[in-house]
């Protein structure tokens, strides 16, 4: 089964091959959890935001308070982990596959190896953390990464670019869009380009490269190179340039410092609204 809240978190409750009950969290930016602790055999759930707490229905009727993502600090006589991830006031997820629960007031510890909680933790650990190799390693898991993102020409972009003959700088352009793993992204692009004509007519023109910035709602910056492209001129209508291309992720700032990957990209360049609208689907590893 699946309940969705008012923040777009949807939360699935299903039964694996082992006819043992699971629960995952998928938020609305596609990032996974492991609930199962949470749900503890609850077949009907409700709520405002799943990441904030969680009504159960049958059998009875509980409210579970579950932490955010960042850590939540207890102390327990457990010696080592620094940050936990708490979910529910009786289970605390410490790092190196490790659960803390409390019965009657006894904390007790026991071996609890899942993914998404291990990420979860990683990624609230501070940065000047020390952390081991292996935890490092299990942070880089590849993530399904798309979005979309509309470009205006705005002259007064920060971003500048130099391309090399023949090519010349086709405009600039600064562009706002929704993107998983950013958020509400922004990116500044300038395109050095070459028209391609037939007789006196521009039918298309080829991107040999472009400078380009993709920024993520908390200021995190995703490093790109494009690769060469042509767009060509929509003869049914007139009224578009079209291509593909893709994009290939090479680090950044913040979360995305040793990010890697790539996505497919179309672009069209509708000649009516004046907007070019970048769609993006691929794989990124951070």
């Amino acid at each position: 089964m699946a309940f969705k809240d008012s923040k777009g978190n949807i939360l699935v409750s299903y039964r694996d091959k082992n006819n043992q009950a699971n629960a995952t969290l998928v938020d609305e930016q596609g990032g996974l959890y492991d609930y199962t602790e949470v749900m503890d055999g609850h077949e009907l759930a409700s709520g405002e935001d799943f990441k904030q707490g969680i009504i159960l229905h049958t059998p009875g009727l509980r409210f579970v308070e579950v932490a955010p993502r960042n850590a939540v600090q207890k102390n327990t006589e457990v010696q080592g982990p620094r940050q936990m991830l708490e979910l529910d006031s009786q289970t605390i997820f410490l790092g190196h596959s490790t659960l803390l629960s409390s019965n009657k007031g006894e904390w007790k510890k026991k071996d609890y190896s899942d993914s998404c909680l291990r990420a979860a933790w990683l990624e609230a650990m501070p940065n000047d953390d020390q952390q081991s190799s292996e935890e490092l390693d299990f942070r880089a898991v590849n993530r399904r990464f798309s979005g979309t993102i509309n470009y205006v020409r705005n002259p007064e972009i920060a971003l500048t670019c130099e391309c090399a003959a023949p090519y010349e700088i086709g405009n600039y352009f600064d562009g706002t869009g929704w993107v998983t793993h950013m958020g509400n992204a922004t990116s500044e692009s300038i395109p050095c380009i070459e028209y391609i004509l037939s007789g006196p007519n521009i039918i298309g023109y080829y991107i040999d490269s472009q400078c380009q910035t993709f920024v993520a709602e908390n200021g995190d910056e995703l490093f790109g190179e494009t690769a060469s492209y042509s767009m060509y001129l929509d003869f049914q209508c007139f009224c578009k340039f079209t291509g593909s291309t893709t994009v290939t992720f090479y680090g950044g700032t913040g979360k995305f410092e040793n990010a890697t990957g790539s996505a497919k990209v179309t672009v069209v360049n509708d000649l009516v609204t004046d907007v070019v609208t970048v769609k993006m689907t691929g794989k990124l590893k951070f």
